[in-house]
């Protein structure tokens, strides 16, 4: 199966959801639609900026495996 992702306005993205799933059900095939909620990558892009400006931190993925590590 291939992904696709589109970026556009919400009422958009509703009418290309419904068209594709409007052919998938006429053709018998399968879709499967995720949505990404706006709120939360706002949450992100905020913590993005917050972290470029050093007032939240981040730890590498090194740092994280050896923290994962430590609970086995």
């Amino acid at each position: 199966m291939t992904s696709l992702m589109i970026t556009a306005d919400n009422a958009t993205l509703e009418q290309i959801a419904t068209i594709a799933q409007n052919i998938a059900h006429r053709d018998n095939k399968e879709i499967r639609i995720n949505s990404f909620n706006d709120e939360r990558y706002k949450s992100y892009k905020t913590d993005v900026e917050a972290i470029k400006k050093g007032e939240l931190s981040s730890k590498s993925l090194d740092e994280m495996l050896e923290e994962i590590e430590k609970w086995y």
